[in-house]
């Protein structure tokens, strides 16, 4: 039908996304960039083969100092102080817009893996 068609076009426009949010890992806790002693290196084999191929995970953003904070930072794109999570724990709120659904009617296809 003409939505469909109108969704696919708008995919077949727009460019791939890949959004990484790796939670309580610091910048040199990835595999790649490790100086830590094998035995408390993390394993991160396809991370490790994607800048191998040329891709360089070199720059990030933490909005806040611990975990769900900082997730619900760069999940709805708020500023931390308008953010609904201010401690651990808790999950967004049913009311919370994230980049996953802006991007989805954009015409985007989504999957998430892992934590909230």
């Amino acid at each position: 039908p003409a939505m469909w068609a109108t969704t696919v076009a708008v995919a077949a426009a727009a460019p791939n996304i890949v959004f990484f949010l790796a939670d309580d890992m610091g910048y040199g806790d990835a595999g790649y960039l490790s100086t830590a002693p094998p035995e408390r290196k993390l394993r991160t084999p396809s991370l490790d083969r994607m800048v191998q191929d040329g891709m360089s995970f070199t720059e990030a953003y933490a909005g806040a100092p611990v975990c769900a904070p900082s997730r619900c930072t760069l999940i709805t794109g708020r500023h931390s102080g308008h953010c609904t999570i201010r401690s651990n724990g808790p999950s967004l709120n049913s009311t919370d817009v994230g980049v996953a659904q802006v991007l989805k009617k954009a015409g985007y296809r989504t999957v998430h893996v892992g934590k909230w």
